[in-house]
């Protein structure tokens, strides 16, 4: 019966995350799928193959599953993030200037962290994966950053030569290089995945209400669901800064429309 009873309870709750996560990545992804509609059209003739095609299509379904299951771990994080600022009223209460987390509390954000960072790698790996497809590689393989960019050089003296040192570069510099999120993202998910656990750091610097310092676990001095959710952001600016190059069609800001591009433009 506690069993039933809690379910009744949490479904509800998931739900709601759920349909907010529906929301947020809709708009992006409708542009994208019809940036790819537009570009796929225009340029049959690079695609001769059926299979090329199905390849690529597939793929981006998986891009926008990848997507969505990161934003979902994010939601979770920004949840337990809200609840817990709501007890700020009890540290003030008790003349208490830290907000901590309870062992609960830290667990739970553990699990969503971890999930997240695993979920936010698959997402890049299928994106650069699609990236290869886009880019006239038939059979890219198990998607790792040296075959990557071997992939991209590869593309020298064909039709996709341009595009592949633009995205080369864009990847070097903003996504994948030394310090870039990417990089930051793929070294945390190697360490839980293969030798380690993450150990919560509590140097975060974050103050609410009347100087109450949150004294919560951290990833680089910053809380879990902020630290994501600049990971997160991240994601959304590659996608926008990448699919212009992919398409060839500028990314247009705003909620979306079937006509915001012209087929031919």
């Amino acid at each position: 019966m506690n069993l039933a009873r809690n379910m009744k309870i949490i479904l509800p709750a998931t739900e709601t995350i759920l349909k907010k996560v529906r929301r947020n990545i809709t708009t992006p992804l409708l542009k994208l799928e019809r940036m790819q509609e537009i570009y796929l059209k225009s340029n049959s003739n690079l695609y001769k193959d059926p299979d090329h095609i199905y390849q690529i299509k597939g793929s981006f379904e998986s891009i926008k599953y990848k997507l969505f299951f990161t934003n979902f771990h994010l939601e979770q994080l920004w949840t337990l993030s809200e609840d817990s600022r709501r007890e700020v009223l009890v540290a003030l209460a008790n003349s208490l200037d830290r907000l901590r987390w309870d062992d609960t509390q830290l667990n739970i954000g553990s699990i969503f962290l971890e999930s997240f960072l695993f979920q936010a790698v698959s997402f890049l790996d299928v994106y650069m994966f699609f990236i290869c497809l886009v880019m006239g590689i038939e059979n890219p393989g198990k998607m790792k950053v040296k075959r990557f960019f071997k992939h991209m050089v590869s593309c020298r003296g064909s039709t996709f030569q341009k595009k592949a040192i633009k995205l080369k570069e864009y990847f070097e510099e903003s996504v994948l290089g030394k310090g870039q999120w990417g990089e930051i993202l793929r070294s945390l998910r190697d360490k839980i995945a293969h030798r380690d656990c993450l150990r919560p750091s509590f140097d975060g610097n974050e103050i609410i209400i009347d100087k109450v310092l949150l004294d919560w676990p951290t990833l680089r001095r910053m809380t879990y669901d902020r630290f994501c959710q600049d990971i997160d952001n991240n994601m959304f600016e590659m996608l926008r800064k990448t699919s212009p190059v992919l398409f060839n069609l500028g990314w247009k800001s705003g909620p979306y429309k079937s006509n915001l591009w012209k087929e031919g433009e």
